[in-house]
């Protein structure tokens, strides 16, 4: 049997939302100076302590000395669809900013305002709407294209000698990381439109292999493809290459160690005998000198 959750709709007093019921809402701290929080427990959690008119919870236009800010002070800045906001010095909130006249451009010029909303591509200031540029040209399709509505053989882009009346020849660009190519891609900073390859490059070389091994075609694609062989022949001679350069340079340092080793021992060795016999000899010398 599965619990079943239900709203109770009263308000919960320390999740930092001023909702109906509070007149302010901190969380859990007991030390602010406009409002009791929610550790302090009922009636006085979420009400604002005496004499304070106002929390910051409540609205940007309440100040830190928990007092209304003043009448003209700006509370929101302008946005692309909306103007500035000020306060009226009697609320704590902040009113709700004005619109702009509708049609106004937003979003990199690329679409309209609409009742303080950027809701609209400009195509529809002209009675047109807005479609996916066709062609190859990856910088053409990163343009803003319009055309007549159900029309798609009509879609140009804004700088095409068809909508010159309208946007004088000048291209309109769509913002970056806007979808193209008919949603296969997107346009990076630069304008261009960059096809998302779903498979990766690993899973387009082996489907390339596999296509040539069902073709049966080899001989045709390395005709085509000569050049990638004799560039893989080569780098294969040159790894080969180094790899014996390196490896026989150690070898022969082996065997440089080794003599060297072997002439110092022999050197050595020498030593010791011409030593020796130097030894017996002045031993025998010193026994005769002993006898006469």
């Amino acid at each position: 049997m599965g619990i079943r959750m239900e709203e109770s709709g009263r308000p919960t007093c320390g999740n930092q939302i001023v909702e109906e019921g509070e007149q302010c809402d901190v969380g859990s701290r007991s030390n602010d100076s406009c409002c009791y929080g929610a550790k302090l427990g009922d009636p006085l959690q979420c009400t604002l302590r005496p004499g304070k008119q106002c929390s910051p919870s409540q609205g940007l236009c309440c100040n830190h000395t928990c007092t209304h800010k003043t009448s003209g002070e700006r509370c929101q800045e302008e946005a692309e669809c909306t103007l500035e906001t000020y306060c009226t010095g009697v609320s704590p909130k902040c009113p709700k900013p004005p619109p702009k006249n509708n049609y106004t451009l937003c979003n990199f010029g690329s679409r309209i305002c609409l009742n303080g909303m950027c809701r609209q591509s400009i195509c529809v200031k002209y009675g047109l709407e807005q479609c996916d540029c066709d062609g190859n040209d990856l910088y053409e399709k990163c343009q803003l294209c319009c055309q007549v509505p159900g029309n798609p053989y009509s879609c140009r882009s804004t700088k095409s000698a068809e909508l010159q009346p309208i946007f004088n020849n000048t291209p309109i660009y769509l913002p970056p990381g806007s979808p193209c190519g008919h949603r296969q891609g997107y346009c990076d900073k630069l304008f261009i439109c960059r096809y998302v390859d779903a498979d990766g490059p690993i899973a387009r070389l082996k489907n390339s292999f596999l296509y040539l091994i069902e073709s049966e075609d080899v001989a045709a694609w390395m005709k085509a493809r000569w050049w990638a062989i004799l560039l893989i022949i080569l780098t294969l001679a040159a790894l080969m290459a180094g790899t014996v350069f390196l490896f026989g340079r150690t070898v022969d340092s082996e065997k440089d160690t080794g003599v060297n080793k072997s002439s110092l021992k022999k050197q050595s060795q020498r030593n010791r005998t011409v030593y020796c016999e130097e030894d017996i000899t002045t031993s025998a010398y010193l026994q005769y000198e002993t006898r006469l």
